[in-house]
């Protein structure tokens, strides 16, 4: 009965990591581009979910190397993927659309980003005042509370063709013009 539960469980870790963009089937890609282009995208979407799973920003900036120019966007994500607050971070992006624009596409998505942000507070502490004893202080309390984020929503992103690889140009909540 063990092996069967951690086979299953097995199976389970790979669908659910294969899963991470999930492309509609019955998408068309409209201006002709081909299985190899989507393909691509399809990678670079897959490398963009791995960067924020591992919290990295060297494979972020892979995949997205003009996001250190955009210093408002970049200072934004950094400071997320180095927060020790945020733990459990889980990031799918489901493929909508691909637009072809005069110089690479534009990708609309449904991005779904959860993870669980831990609260830090302390409260102080009161001092023993019985008679005859020395005053006692036992310091300053620590609560931490936890608190599940999640954020859902469609994000179109804009790509653009280096060599062989498809490369982030932006990301955004709007599409773009």
């Amino acid at each position: 009965m063990r092996r069967v539960t951690i086979a299953c469980y097995c199976v389970f870790l790979f669908v659910l990591a294969s899963a991470q963009v999930m492309p509609q089937s019955s998408q068309t890609v409209p201006g002709g581009l081909g299985r190899p282009d989507r393909l691509q995208i399809e990678s670079t979407l897959q490398s963009y979910v791995a960067a924020y799973a591992r919290r990295s920003l060297p494979e972020l900036l892979a995949v997205w190397p003009d996001l250190q120019n955009q210093k408002k966007e970049f200072e934004k994500i950094k400071r997320h993927l180095t927060d020790p607050s945020v733990s459990g971070e889980e990031i799918t992006v489901q493929l909508l659309e691909i637009q072809p624009t005069k110089d690479g596409v534009f990708v609309r998505v449904h991005r779904t980003e959860q993870f669980v942000r831990t609260e830090t507070s302390s409260t102080a502490g009161t001092g023993d005042i019985r008679m005859g004893e020395p005053r006692q202080f036992p310091g300053p309390y620590q609560n931490e509370k936890k608190k599940e984020v999640k954020k859902s929503g469609e994000v179109w992103i804009t790509m653009r063709r280096s060599d062989d690889a498809w490369m982030i140009v932006s990301v955004s909540e709007k599409k773009p013009r």
